[in-house]
């Protein structure tokens, strides 16, 4: 399972990045061509660690109760059925961050 989240600021401003998940093709076609309208400097994080382990931590997530969204694990697996891994060709600078026992 990867999890993917795309941070962009737009060029010579400061401070905090915005975030958006980027879990689809299509989501990053369309992110890609609002960055390139703005200008905006971007980083598309991929995390890729095993669905095990992105269950173990949903669930630590949502065990807490402070998340405004509880995900359960079968709606994790229909997200994840949407999901594709982005490649070079949608044009993101991609940074990949993995598990240690990947």
């Amino acid at each position: 399972m990867v999890a993917v989240s795309v941070r962009w600021r737009r060029s010579g401003e400061r401070g905090g990045a915005e975030a958006a998940d980027a879990w689809t093709v299509e989501l990053r076609r369309w992110m890609r061509d609002v960055l390139d309208r703005t200008g905006a400097a971007h980083v598309l994080r991929v995390l890729d660690v095993p669905e095990a382990e992105c269950l173990r931590r949903l669930q630590a997530r949502n065990a807490v109760g402070d998340h405004r969204f509880a995900v359960t694990d079968a709606k994790f697996r229909q997200f994840s059925a949407h999901f594709a891994l982005p490649t070079s060709e949608v044009g993101f600078t991609i940074r990949l961050h993995g598990s240690p026992d990947r």
